[in-house]
């Protein structure tokens, strides 16, 4: 099985993957909801709550596809969170019961909303304006995540920080067609793979093409099936899909079924592959993200899929290929020292390290 997320998962979780999906992914937003309320009561009394809570308590009313709902049910089950109704009000947006007002949250710029079009507004001076050319939805490979062309501050709501839409794209074709040609690369690879990333990812943002690497992140589980990536040549766009793929399959699981003795976000490695200290709970992820990415790249470089690129990618492909083999083992022997004191996490960090991606 190529898609190392669902392999790992099938040896390490008490449940069968289906059943997982349907009665804890799929209700997300319906149990973040729930735990908010046993963390803030007083939500019971805000305005049009009920009404929000049966809906996503209903299979019918089910949202887990829309990221846009889970900053405010984040914020939701912050103790003492002030701004209630506020949040609810933004909820019934997103959900379609209620019609945009950007008065709800007036320093909010943009407004992407998913039901029932995928339209994208801009609060100017506490009125809607719909900004045309920006979210691209006519992919040709359906159901498909939403794609958001570059724009200045479209998600600074979500990660301002790292977010780069420095500059507009009017060529929507060509980025459309970008990512089309990066997707079906990944199709080509491995179709299960391309199943779980349709299922899994809602919300593709494109960032601006970046200098040196290309770059991508995601936000754990704040924006749950949303990721970022940059602008890049069709293998290099498709390495950084299926690297945030791996992380949006895993952080909710962990948040839902951790490993019993996981770090905390606290405990550090450096990583050999980017020199970047990072989390132990993310370098194991990256252990994954590597080992799957070495089985792509050496696809990518075989006969007759080298055909498919130019020798730009290419050269691309041998260089991250390289730099990926040469350090994994590295990653492995620090991830060993730092979790020798914690054998169910390090036991799925051996199982990763001893798989054979066939």
């Amino acid at each position: 099985m190529k898609d190392l997320f669902k392999f790992t998962f099938a040896n390490f979780s008490r449940w069968d993957y289906e059943y997982y999906h349907v009665n804890y992914i799929d209700r997300l937003p319906h149990r973040f909801l729930e735990a908010a309320v046993g963390a803030n009561p007083a939500l019971r009394a805000c305005r049009g709550f009920t009404e929000l809570q049966d809906l996503l308590a209903s299979i019918d009313g089910r949202r887990s596809q829309n990221p846009e709902l889970f900053p405010y049910l984040n914020y939701l089950i912050i103790p003492g969170s002030p701004l209630l109704q506020n949040a609810v009000d933004a909820l019934r947006i997103h959900v379609g019961l209620a019609a945009l007002d950007c008065e709800v949250e007036p320093t909010k710029r943009f407004w992407r909303l998913r039901d029932a079009t995928q339209e994208v507004f801009e609060n100017v001076q506490g009125k809607a304006r719909r900004v045309a050319g920006v979210s691209i939805h006519e992919t040709g490979l359906e159901p498909f995540p939403v794609i958001y062309s570059p724009y200045p501050h479209l998600f600074d709501d979500v990660e301002h920080r790292f977010y780069k839409g420095d500059e507009e794209y009017s060529e929507i074709t060509a980025l459309r067609n970008l990512v089309d040609s990066s997707f079906r690369s990944i199709q080509r690879y491995a179709p299960e793979l391309a199943v779980g990333f349709r299922r899994e990812i809602r919300t593709v943002g494109l960032m601006a093409r970046q200098p040196g690497d290309a770059k991508s992140f995601s936000v754990r589980n704040f924006y749950i099936g949303g990721i970022f990536v940059s602008i890049a040549n069709i293998v290099r766009l498709a390495e950084q899909l299926i690297h945030e793929y791996y992380h949006q399959c895993i952080w909710p699981w962990w948040l839902i079924e951790p490993p019993a003795d996981l770090s905390p976000m606290e405990h550090t490695v450096i990583s050999p592959v980017t020199g970047r200290t990072r989390p132990v709970p993310t370098m194991i992820h990256a252990l994954l993200i590597y080992c799957s990415l070495i089985d792509y790249y050496r696809f990518v470089l075989s006969t007759p899929e080298s055909n498919h690129y130019d020798q730009a990618a290419l050269k691309d492909a041998h260089a991250r290929l390289s730099k990926i083999e040469v350090n994994i083992g590295a990653l492995i022997t620090i991830l060993r020292g730092a979790l020798s004191e914690r054998p169910a996490t390090a036991e799925i960090v051996e199982f990763i390290a001893a798989t054979a991606v066939g």
